[in-house]
């Protein structure tokens, strides 16, 4: 992993960036962030060109979050066969990336395209691994138009001389083992996981006009309240040209549920005294008119229990 400390989010030279660590982690001057927010490309697509402004407008909204962009070899880059390497083991490295590291306690993954299965395929290779500390630190997955079962547009005969697209095959050996891990053992919803699994709220974003990803497998095994469809191609989604952009505003939404400022951090915890008291003082009128009115343990106990379920539904 390179850390690089700049004012402004500014990607380095190409020769530069290609030379660099896999992983390039952009913090801001002057602060010791716990958050990092990972871009992963997709098929074709490079460190920084996938994402045209997302990095940018996302490192002056979110000062309290370190972005970092991953790099990995795909379709014509492969050309250099020595220096390729199958998903899978692209998923390896990746997945060490994020172990060897615990600067962090709060990750969240990005990917695009065939880059989401690389962070699916990542956060299996952590499961099979043990590596219980690393998947406690992820705590968020966007996937932008990526296609979890497969494409089927992908031309069949290039299985023969691409692993790239033998990974994207539908209903594929890649995609089928890295779904069964995750519906066995990852809770994607927002809330609360049960035990034994492990807890990644997940979100969809989709692009209405996309050629490549159909609308199942860019959502699969996610409910219509963690997906989002906007105007868009399979590129033009990942490129947002202002904030207003709505698929930027899903994103930074999603980011800032999971991390939130400071300042939201502060006014949690402002309400959340507040409702303390509040609840407080109502267990405490209840202790006064058990001893006025001589009321018995059995209905005391169960305005406790309401008072306390009421409790626990406005913190959520």
């Amino acid at each position: 992993m390179k850390k690089i400390d700049q004012t402004n989010f500014c990607p380095p030279n190409l020769d530069e960036s290609d030379s660099l660590s896999p992983l390039v982690v952009h913090r801001r001057k002057g602060t010791d962030n716990r958050s990092l927010v990972i871009f992963v490309h997709g098929l074709s697509g490079d460190r920084y060109g996938t994402w045209g402004k997302f990095p940018h407008l996302l490192f002056d909204d979110c000062p309290h979050i370190d972005l970092g962009a991953y790099a990995y070899r795909t379709a014509l880059k492969r050309a250099v066969f020595w220096k390729s390497i199958s998903l899978s083991r692209e998923a390896e490295i990746f997945a060490q990336e994020l172990r060897d590291d615990d600067q962090y306690k709060q990750i969240i993954l990005i990917g695009h395209s065939m880059g989401g299965l690389l962070c699916k395929s990542a956060i299996k290779w952590l499961h099979e691994a043990g590596a219980t500390n690393t998947l406690d630190r992820l705590n968020g997955l966007v996937l932008m138009d990526v296609p979890q079962a497969g494409s089927v547009r992908r031309i069949p005969f290039l299985d023969r001389i691409s692993s790239d697209a033998a990974v994207l095959k539908a209903h594929g050996e890649f995609v089928t083992n890295v779904t069964r891990m995750f519906q066995n053992h990852i809770w994607n919803s927002s809330e609360t996981a049960p035990v034994g699994k492990v807890h990644l709220p997940t979100w969809a974003l989709k692009g209405a006009s996309d050629f490549w990803v159909d609308r199942l497998s860019a959502g699969l095994d996610l409910p219509d309240c963690q997906m989002k469809t906007v105007h868009g191609s399979h590129t033009s989604i990942v490129k947002p040209v202002c904030r207003e952009n709505e698929g930027y505003k899903y994103v930074r939404d999603c980011i800032e549920q999971l991390c939130p400022t400071p300042k939201q951090i502060a006014n949690c915890q402002e309400n959340d005294q507040k409702s303390m008291q509040f609840y407080e003082k109502k267990f405490q009128e209840l202790r006064v008119w058990k001893e006025k009115y001589d009321l018995g343990e059995d209905l005391v106990a169960e305005y406790d229990k309401k008072i306390l379920d009421q409790w626990v539904q406005d913190k959520r």
